[in-house]
């Protein structure tokens, strides 16, 4: 015979969320639970997972600190100060620099022009 082990999780979109539904996490008794981050471009969403199953140790998982991302993952900035001296400040001359740096970091990537 074995038990199922259940996880449960949800998605938050307001860092503000994160506490109340920690309380009722453990209100219900939750024996252990952990949240982590998730980061894509400058879009924030937490993720909360908790179970009732004493064998699973959630909370021995890393938990990523709040304040240890200051920026998105990936910024690339273009300032035309920067850029005179580099020659044409066009869309389509600097969409080229950027696509370049992408090819030497070998980054796949999928260009959409609108």
């Amino acid at each position: 015979m074995f038990s199922i082990a259940r996880i449960f999780t949800t998605m938050v979109g307001h860092k503000s969320s994160i506490a109340p539904i920690l309380k009722m996490i453990e209100e219900a008794g939750a024996s252990t639970w952990t949240r982590t981050e998730f980061c894509q471009g400058r879009t924030m969403r937490w993720g909360i997972a908790w179970t009732y199953s004493p064998n699973i140790p959630l909370n021995r998982l890393p938990v990523t600190p709040d304040k240890q991302r200051t920026k998105p993952p990936l910024v690339y900035t273009v300032e035309r100060d920067k850029w005179l001296n580099q020659g044409d400040y066009s869309v389509e001359v600097v969409m080229a620099k950027i696509i370049e740096h992408l090819k030497q970091l070998k980054v796949i990537y999928i260009l959409f022009l609108v």
